[in-house]
């Protein structure tokens, strides 16, 4: 049957309505504008007869607006009647967030066709903008498209600013929705009006990057702080000492500091070591000038800033701290020895203005030394880093010692109540403090149980050097950069690759060894199996030395690609771009494998990828399994996923987590989603203090919310001695009434404890683990036999 067949039959259907399922005929009518638009009067009359329906639902309607995108991309001229149709559809009550964004997105791409269409288009957004049904996505897409019309059409300005104002403001329109609201405020036709911050109000911290973006041009004065609150004044204050920041300025003071440590900021002398860092970057790529000099009019179509300001950004703050003025000296200091990245992105996080002064002293005096025949060298990275974390512990006196004897004092930290005696040498040696070295073990020992993507066994040889995936026990795993000279270690700017590398189920770290075993090149390797085929990257190549540009290093890495595709199901493997020491030339352009959703695009040097190797045969994944589950120890990077799961799970003044500064206790990850449950316990009080697991979760075919409970009863058995804790009647107390049936505790209920604000009881109970005794070898023998024991 030919697709004009098909729409005919379409049509007589829909006009009788003698069909069984309506959203299977919109699928039908969607897959048709697919490959006919040159039928779209057709379709058109088919839709507007199916729109029209009682029988709609929201997967009908989602086939019915994808449609009409499809037709407004190639054929604007019937952008009007698909207008009319988009008004019949917003009516229905079956509109969900997906295709209430597919409205928002479609409203968008006819506004840029047909100014003349704008107050139609601003009545639709306004119906799209007062459903219940709204995400950060569709708040997103209308936002956006709203700043399209105030573009197109500034007169409407006024207007949308008041639909900004009475939209309902909720936790899911505060930075997405309102961010890009400021945006319409920023409008040329518009910012003197920016006064007019009414609808931001209620919102305080969140709204700070927001607000600040809207003051370039506006006196102070005329933001009348005077008649506003204290809080409001403390907020403006702030937001309009950052009027000229990037919103990764923006985003990191906010993270730094409080809103009245900004208030009281001076932002000059950031803002000048950013420009002098963005004009050292620009040389090096031997831009023009004039690409980097007014990077802050638009950071945002300036490459060279977008594409290194997850690090620059931190080192302005850093070099404005420790040399203010003099960081052009600095910065010429390093030049011949070090590029701009490795300058800066180690240097200490601000500290007094005594250890500033100090370290800026130690700096100037033996960042580049003479060797034995008077050469002149810079230190190794990896050992300025060192010494820059611990800065701040040290004596005054132990701050004037010679280089290699401060190196040593760094290197020499001990620490208390340490549960891995190699990691703990592999932290002291890489100038980890005390502080901070009970986080950087948790995160070691919650990886121990995290299933490694790639085999550790298999071995890449090239000549003396063997390159392979480290397991997860190998120390030095979240201290790769110590290694390499690079940022990807523990508290470094690429602290969240070294994390993924210990505890991501989708990542590892590849290495190269030469015949000591000494790391001389390395990667995060990461894979994505959201899409059809499973895909494999190298987010860049670290190397040391002379392994920089070094073939052996391309020679070992096209081994491990090949590997890697003849697995069956991997398609491409490829290596980012990003700081790259390797020669990787000779590989052509690809399109980037995204980072894993649960990585929530944290650092990384893959914006931009090459092809190392790829299977056109690569069998497509199997998507009709249940992801893997498995269960490792938390850490206090699980805190704010435990956060969430305690207020789904509890009534609303029952979901505080309890949190020790000790966290000990066992997470339920899902590989897809990551920590959907936990269980949380204080073995010297021998007490299970806190469990929770996602409702979807605790009655799946995995038996999921079981195996956590039983893994904790099996760590509980391990330590020992008698246990308490406080179990949820229709929860965890039927879980532990299950494990007595069976014979697995010995339990005693101390009776009713509290009732929770919904309604359901909290019993207390004392249980022990029973130790099963096993038989003797002797009587085992003879019941294998046959023969029984006189």
């Amino acid at each position: 049957m030919t697709d004009e067949e098909k729409l005919k039959e379409i049509q007589e259907k829909l006009q009788s309505e003698e069909y069984v399922s309506l959203s299977n005929v919109c699928e039908t009518l969607s897959k048709i504008a697919k490959g006919r638009l040159d039928l779209s009067e057709h379709i058109l009359d088919a839709v507007k007869t199916a729109v029209q329906s009682e029988k709609n639902n929201w997967l009908s309607l989602k086939y019915i607006h994808s449609t009409l995108e499809r037709i407004v991309e190639v054929r604007p001229e019937f952008d009007e009647q698909i207008l009319g149709i988009f008004k019949t559809s917003l009516q229905s009550e079956e509109n969900n967030k997906l295709t209430l964004c597919q409205v928002n997105r479609t409203l968008g791409k006819i506004i840029e066709a047909h100014p003349e269409f704008a107050e139609q288009i601003l009545d639709m957004v306004k119906t799209a903008l007062q459903s219940g049904k709204n995400t950060e996505v569709s708040l997103r897409e209308a936002a956006e498209t709203l700043g399209k019309i105030v573009e197109a059409r500034p007169e409407f300005a006024e207007q949308i600013l008041d639909m900004v104002k009475t939209t309902p403001q909720s936790e899911k329109n505060n930075k997405i929705f309102l961010y890009n609201a400021c945006e319409i405020l920023q409008s040329p036709n518009w910012r003197e009006k920016a006064s007019d911050l009414s609808f931001l109000r209620g919102y305080a911290e969140n709204t700070l990057s927001l607000i600040s973006r809207c003051l370039k041009s506006v006196p102070f004065e005329k933001l009348e702080p005077d008649k506003r609150s204290n809080e409001e004044q403390t907020v403006l204050q702030a937001a309009y000492k950052m009027r000229f920041s990037t919103k990764q300025e923006v985003s990191y003071l906010s993270d730094k500091f409080s809103i009245s440590e900004i208030a009281q900021m001076k932002l000059s002398a950031q803002q000048r070591c950013m420009n002098i860092l963005i004009g050292s970057l620009g040389k090096e790529q031997n831009l023009p000038e004039v690409e980097t000099a007014g990077y802050r009019k638009n950071p945002g179509q300036s490459g060279v800033y977008t594409n290194n300001a997850d690090w620059l950004t931190p080192a302005s703050f850093k070099a404005a701290e420790l040399f203010g003025c003099y960081f052009p000296a600095y910065l010429k200091k390093t030049q011949g020895y070090f590029s701009t990245h490795d300058a800066v992105y180690w240097l200490p996080e601000p500290m007094t203005a005594e250890k500033n002064a100090s370290f800026a002293r130690f700096m100037q005096n033996n960042l580049v030394y003479a060797d034995i025949d008077g050469t002149k060298k810079a230190r190794r990275l990896a050992e300025l880093n060192i010494i820059s974390k611990s800065w701040k512990y040290l004596k005054p006196e132990q701050e004037k010692l010679k280089y290699k004897e401060l190196l040593a004092v760094c290197q020499s930290c001990k620490y208390e109540n340490q549960e891995f005696d190699k990691f703990a040498v592999e932290a002291a040696r890489c100038g980890v403090h005390e502080a901070d070295y009970k986080n950087y073990e948790s995160i070691y020992k919650a990886g121990l149980k995290v299933p490694e993507p790639f085999d550790s066994s298999k071995e890449f040889k090239f000549g003396k050097y063997t390159g392979r995936f480290l397991p997860r026990d190998d120390v030095r795993t979240g201290f790769f950069g110590e290694h390499t000279d690079c940022c990807q270690h523990f508290g470094g700017v690429g602290n969240s690759c070294a994390v993924s590398t210990v505890m991501d189920d989708y990542s590892q770290l590849f290495v190269i060894e030469n015949d000591k075993g000494q790391i001389v090149s390395g990667s995060w390797a990461w894979q994505n199996t959201a899409g059809k085929y499973r895909e494999v990257c190298f987010d860049n190549i670290e190397a040391i030395g002379e392994y920089a540009s070094n073939p052996v290093v391309n020679k070992i890495y096209e081994q491990a690609g090949r590997y890697l595709t003849q697995e069956a199901d991997c398609r491409r493997v490829t290596i980012g771009l990003g700081y790259q020491d390797a020669d990787v030339s000779q590989y052509k352009t690809t399109e980037a494998i995204p980072l894993p959703r649960r990585y929530q695009n944290q650092y990384s040097d893959a914006q931009s990828q090459v092809l190392l190797a790829e299977n056109p045969q690569a069998r497509p994944l199997d998507k009709t399994q249940e992801s893997r589950r498995y269960i490792r120890d938390v850490c206090f990077l699980d805190i704010d996923a435990m956060e969430n799961i305690a207020e789904k799970c509890f009534p609303s003044s029952d979901q505080e987590l309890q949190t020790p500064e000790n966290l000990s206790g066992l997470a339920l990850v899902d590989e897809a989603k990551g920590v959907v449950g936990y269980c949380l316990y204080d073995a010297q009080k021998r007490e299970i203090y806190d469990m929770a697991v996602l409702p979807e979760y605790r009655k799946d075919k995995n038996g999921s919310s079981t195996k956590l409970f039983g893994e904790i009863i099996r760590r509980v058995k391990n330590l020992g001695g008698e246990w308490s804790a406080e179990l949820r009647d229709k929860t965890t107390y039927r879980f532990m009434e299950a494990m007595e049936k069976r014979g697995l505790v010995q339990m005693q209920s101390k009776g009713f404890d509290h009732a929770m604000s919904d309604g359901s009881n909290v019993y207390s109970v004392k249980f022990k683990p029973i130790m099963l005794q096993k038989a003797p070898v002797q009587n085992q023998m003879l019941k294998i036999s046959g023969q029984s024991q006189r």
